[in-house]
């Protein structure tokens, strides 16, 4: 049997398994998921892994914390079917507290078709550009919803970190939107990412195991600038914000390292000059033997002692990590920045070591083709597939998704076994999987026939998330776009008339 999924990208995201048209069904994957189950009303049943209902008890514990979650779909003709704020009791603990179910009824009318579906969670709080809350420009109900292009530009106001209340210490706001073609009494899963609106950082000074002297990190800060607004959902192309200065003094967190800032949460910032004074940046002074230097690091991505990308982007995390070996060397900085995973090397996390190779030696083509056939062999020459090898660490879980369009994913283990249906196998070692992306019906100019292929592990906030499939970009490198290391597109064509005739 085939499994279907479907997914959105990138730092700190946990999957949305929605089940639609039905009666409810569980979730094999540790985020979110549509999919329909047979009843007689449209139904919507999602269920959440890698989140909680449960509100922390202390600042920066807010990262998977989920007080309320708002559905808003709309069909083909932009006709709203559902528009709901779940919360409470609404959001059902399942599967022994590891996940939350939320039952969401669709527009009786619904006739089925191509459905856009919009998530937003944890809006309560939260101000609009130029003016009011989050909440009452959702609206209530399907007569007071919001259009389609007011959601995609809505601008959402951000207040001085420096309040009583900063953010990271209430609930973060999450977003994430699907496109679908739904079919009334049938439905394939459907997989995405809830995005946090957010972005955090933060600085460690340590010393290295080599160095025995004791040394003093003082006058810790983080300064420049930040923006006064972000845009709703992930768009990648605001820029429209203004600045305000920012300049904070951080305490020590961990008084078994020299230091170890707390995590400071800021809205994304696309900036056009990358060489500009006002980003982000920590600034310290360092003491050993009896001697003092000071130090100002700009904060984003990039190799050793230089930043290359001064943008601040959500759901990353932005970590700093300076290590010192003494004045006879050279001070190490690590940049390392992900969807709130650890991508470089880091002091206290592995380095997932990832391969990727086309199954097809040195074809590097993402355009695969639909074969009406029952002959498994056929599908997968036609289809997309992939060398997968993850050796470190060992023995870690992992998972492979897709957005967009309607495509099988199928994984065969290095004897060619079939184990789609055997997630419990996809576990890192020496040796490769192999991975096809296969298009599950003719090619179609009223659907969508393009799909994103991304691959996480399964520890949702821990050291890794999304793995560097197309590292070197060779995947998609034809494309007007630069692609993005983490993911791979996928686009339908039509079938050879060479093939057309073949059973």
């Amino acid at each position: 049997m085939i499994i279907k999924h479907s997914i959105h990208n990138w730092l700190f995201y946990f999957l949305l398994i929605l089940h639609l048209a039905g009666a409810t069904t569980g979730c094999k994957s540790d985020q979110a998921t549509i999919e329909e189950a047979q009843t007689q009303k449209n139904s919507l049943v999602l269920t959440a892994r890698g989140v909680t209902v449960t509100e922390p008890t202390g600042d920066n514990n807010y990262d998977t914390y989920i007080k309320t979650l708002r559905i808003i779909g709309f069909d083909a003709n932009e006709n709203v079917i559902c528009n709901k704020m779940h919360q409470g009791d609404e959001l059902k603990v399942v599967d022994n507290g590891n996940a939350i179910e939320i039952n969401q009824l669709l527009e009786e009318s619904f006739s089925g078709g191509n459905c856009t579906f919009y998530f937003i969670a944890n809006e309560e709080g939260y101000s609009i550009q130029p003016s009011g809350t989050l909440s009452q420009f959702l609206g209530t109900d399907i007569e007071s919803a919001p259009t389609k292009e007011a959601l995609s530009t809505c601008i959402i106001s951000f207040d001085s970190p420096s309040q009583n209340k900063a953010p990271g210490s209430y609930p973060i706001l999450m977003t994430a939107s699907s496109t679908n073609a739904i079919k009334q009494g049938q439905n394939q899963i459907k997989t995405i990412h809830l995005i946090r609106c957010l972005a955090k950082m933060q600085l460690k000074v340590l010393k290295d195991d080599a160095y025995t002297n004791d040394i003093e990190v003082n006058n810790v800060k983080l300064q420049g600038t930040y923006p006064t607004s972000y845009s709703l959902f992930d768009t990648r192309d605001y820029k429209n914000y203004s600045t305000a200065p920012f300049s904070s003094e951080l305490t020590n967190t961990d008084i078994t390292t020299p230091f170890t800032g707390k995590t400071l949460y800021f809205p994304e910032m696309l900036v056009e000059n990358a060489t500009t004074d006002n980003n982000l940046r920590f600034s310290f002074s360092l003491t050993a033997e009896g001697v003092t230097d000071n130090y100002e690091i700009n904060i984003g991505a990039g190799n050793s002692d230089e930043v290359t990308d001064y943008n601040i982007y959500r759901n990353h995390w932005f970590r700093t990590t300076v290590n010192f070996g003494g004045w006879q060397n050279l001070i190490n900085i690590k940049y390392s920045v992900a969807d709130w995973f650890k991508k470089d090397i880091n002091l206290d996390f592995s380095h997932p070591t990832t391969v990727c190779e086309p199954i097809k030696e040195n074809d590097y083509s993402t355009e695969v083709y639909y074969v009406n056939t029952s002959i498994l062999q056929k599908k997968l020459d036609a289809a997309f597939g992939l060398k997968f090898t993850m050796s470190q660490p060992l023995n870690q879980k992992w998972t492979v998704t897709s957005e967009g369009g309607d495509f099988d994913i199928m994984v065969f283990n290095h004897e060619d076994k079939d184990i789609t249906n055997s997630p419990e196998k996809w576990i890192s070692g020496q040796l490769a999987f192999k991975i096809y992306v296969i298009p599950n019906r003719p090619l179609s100019e009223k659907a969508t026939n393009e799909t994103t292929l991304r691959i996480s592990t399964l520890s949702w906030g821990g050291s890794n998330d999304l793995l560097l499939i197309n590292e070197n970009r060779l995947f998609n490198k034809t494309g007007s776009n630069q692609p993005l290391q983490t993911e791979i597109k996928i686009t339908q064509v039509a079938e050879p008339k060479d093939t057309a005739t073949q059973p």
